[in-house]
């Protein structure tokens, strides 16, 4: 080889060196941090793939702002036979990247640690656990009370009592004590006299239904018109039984909080009659009475119960100014304001809305 040969190959290594992120010539990446968004602690059978991809959040420390086009380095650190569908990902416009995880063929913890070189902060790790699919094998056959304990017999049950969530018919039971054959689980108080539909889950993973019948108990919620109840679902055995007047109507609003921006916190509402039927989610046609001779149409999740629940605040409020002397208000004025239409989708993080509020002047 001609020494001018050799020159032009090492010189070609070196500007491949540069370019990458292992260089010196690579972002600065050690004011950033990683954290987990989504995905950790999942169960599946072995050899199957998580229903849910790891997902991390790449952001700035000084700000918590996402960085975009960071690369993220991921790595099974602890399980045989696990496979990542990625080894290497970018992060998006939020600052998120996530690959999907397939479970090796034993038993067992497994970990995947996602990085980024030169990151001063630690990398974040996920854990995954491969199981059989819960059985059940025994159920009460004789009626139970809402808010009694019941004892449940099955295979592959977790030992761990937080991992085994019991459902009657969606409704989450808490569970006293558990074995990998047997569950102790307290009913739900809030249920009423019907029959359920009886599940044992781990994770994605759920026994076959099985039927109980379930007498009502004496645990009801009593709201006067305007009144509000506070309700923390972060155990997850959170339910109300309300009073069944025809015509009643409740507003419920949804809030999660978290400590990661981008992070996904899922929200489900499940509505059970004495009667096996669904609750009503339409009213009749056309304008109906609501609470001190308010009216609007009334789809249970529409924008129009909604409406007739701001409008009653705009009421009050302007009630309220115009007791502390505040002029130039009128509350009917203020209750008979024309809405805004409803947005047609949640906003994005980042994205600007527009809303109004009352201004005396």
């Amino acid at each position: 080889m001609r020494p001018n040969q050799a020159l032009g190959l090492l010189t070609i290594g070196v500007l491949f060196a540069a370019c990458s992120d292992d260089g010196p010539a690579g972002p600065d990446t050690s004011n950033l941090e990683i954290l987990i968004l989504h995905g950790d602690a999942q169960f599946g059978e072995p050899g199957t793939l998580l229903p849910v991809p790891l997902e991390v959040r790449v952001q700035d420390l000084s700000d918590n702002r996402g960085e975009v086009g960071v690369k993220v380095r991921w790595e099974v650190v602890a399980g045989e036979g696990a496979e990542l569908d990625q080894l290497t990902t970018l992060t998006d416009s939020l600052g998120a990247a996530s690959v999907g995880l397939t479970l090796g063929p034993e038993l067992g913890a497994y970990r995947v640690r996602a990085s980024v070189k030169g990151m001063l902060s630690g990398p974040a790790e996920f854990e995954a656990s491969a199981v059989y699919s819960p059985v059940l094998t025994l159920v009460p056959v004789d009626p139970v009370r809402a808010g009694d304990t019941i004892r449940l017999e099955g295979r592959n049950l977790s030992a761990n009592p937080d991992e085994d969530v019991v459902t009657f018919s969606r409704i989450r039971g808490r569970v006293i004590s558990a074995s990998p054959t047997q569950l102790r689980v307290e009913v739900p108080p809030c249920l009423p006299t019907r029959g359920v539909e009886l599940k044992v889950h781990i994770g994605a993973l759920a026994t076959d239904p099985a039927t109980l019948q379930v007498l009502e108990g004496n645990q009801f919620l009593e709201l006067a018109v305007g009144q509000d109840t506070i309700l923390d679902a972060g155990q997850g055995f959170s339910c109300l039984r309300f009073p069944s007047e025809p015509g009643s109507q409740y507003l419920v609003v949804p809030q999660t909080t978290g400590t990661v921006g981008g992070g996904v916190y899922d929200v489900g509402f499940v509505g059970l009659t004495a009667d096996d039927s669904q609750p009503l989610r339409q009213g009749p046609p056309g304008p109906t009475p609501g609470p001190e001779g308010l009216t609007g149409d009334s789809p249970i999740f529409g924008g129009d119960l909604q409406w007739a629940f701001d409008r009653r605040l705009r009421e009050l409020e302007g009630l309220a100014l115009k007791e502390r002397g505040v002029s130039g208000v009128s509350p009917a004025a203020v209750a008979e304001a024309p809405p805004l239409a409803a947005p047609a989708r949640l906003p994005q993080i980042g994205e600007s809305r527009e809303f109004n509020v009352l201004n005396p002047e």
